[in-house]
């Protein structure tokens, strides 16, 4: 058996043992489990890195690990994965000391957001073409605000993972789908890991009618059963079909605009040549600035496709009226000609 008939056989068992349910609004639920804080699934989550007081944080020395056929690749620069679809990515979460009371439960959530602030508040789903591999009637989200997808494959969410009894939940006031896995107090013995979690990714980053070309990024929230975050991971993700070549190109971007802004930049004269190297600041605001600049061109690109398309379509649409005016034109010319004869005829 290969690679891709390995990961196959994962995208399609793993929903034998997925849960989903409905995520309710702070005003629907119970008194005694109403959370102090806006919900983590909310319509602007917040995207800050936050350790909070468990130290919570995503093991990078699993990030960098390979993933089977160089299904997925790990961008130090970009701190960021590029990652075949329906490959399965490893995420290894660990905490400084033991999480919470005795009794007490935890969870890791993980939702896709958009990483461009004009597209934050929209709610990543699946593009309609793999959405109806699935559900080919989208009945998944025919009620308002209801989700049904896993009657239908789990249709509509891009994020799964392949942990026994993940729930898959819906939060019907930001229509954000996300998956939540529960997780141990304390590590197993002899590790630092509280949990190693395997992801897919169910869609492209490119696929129109969809995520279109715009950035996105995966928050892992660590949460209690109230929805209180107690520790959260950003991580940004590219879903692609040559992993290692997108990242190529763009940490090759980047260090084109690294190069490109020292030497826009004038320095004083000094005796001494220095090798100066740019702040950690600076380099993530020119990390920040590449990714924007490949969303806002990505999305332009797209938009840019589909009135090309639309224009196609309507320049099709003017030639069947023409074609039909002239068919009525030259039938009405035989019906004159056909009253000149019977005239002329008569006469």
């Amino acid at each position: 058996m290969g690679p891709e008939d390995a990961n196959n056989m994962i995208v399609e068992n793993y929903v034998a043992n997925s849960v989903l349910i409905q995520q309710h609004s702070p005003s629907e639920l119970p008194n005694s489990t109403v959370p102090s804080a806006p919900l983590p699934t909310g319509t602007h989550p917040c995207l800050e890195d936050f350790e909070g007081e468990y130290g919570f944080t995503v093991s990078q020395e699993a990030l960098n690990a390979t993933g089977t056929s160089h299904s997925w690749s790990y961008s130090e620069t970009l701190k960021q994965v590029f990652i075949k679809m329906n490959n399965v990515l490893m995420v290894q979460f660990k905490t400084d000391k033991p999480l919470g009371l005795e009794g007490e439960q935890f969870f890791i959530r993980a939702l896709l957001v958009y990483q461009n602030n004009d597209f934050v508040s929209q709610a990543v789903n699946r593009c309609s073409i793999h959405w109806m591999d699935d559900d080919s009637l989208q009945l998944a989200h025919r009620s308002p605000k209801f989700c049904e997808c896993i009657k239908y494959n789990l249709a509509g969410h891009v994020l799964r993972c392949q942990t026994e009894n993940a729930q898959y939940q819906f939060d019907p006031n930001s229509e954000r789908h996300s998956v939540v896995v529960d997780v141990p107090r304390t590590p197993q013995t002899g590790s630092d890991f509280i949990k190693a979690v395997h992801y897919i990714f169910c869609c492209k980053t490119s696929c129109p009618k969809g995520m279109q070309r715009r950035a996105v990024q995966v928050v892992f929230t660590l949460e209690d059963e109230r929805c209180q975050v107690h520790g959260r991971k950003v991580l940004p993700v590219k879903i692609c079909s040559c992993p290692k070549r997108d990242k190529d190109r763009q940490e090759k971007d980047l260090k084109v605009d690294d190069c490109a802004d020292r030497k826009g930049t004038k320095r004083p004269m000094t005796s001494v040549v220095e090798d100066v190297k740019p702040t950690k600041i600076e380099r993530e605001a020119a990390l920040f600035n590449l990714q924007l600049r490949h969303a806002t061109r990505e999305s332009l690109e797209t938009a840019l496709k589909d009135l090309l398309v639309q224009q196609q379509k309507d320049f099709e649409q003017m030639k069947v009226i023409i074609s039909s005016m002239e068919s009525r034109q030259n039938t009405m010319t035989e019906i004159v000609k056909q009253f000149a004869a019977i005239r002329q005829a008569h006469h």
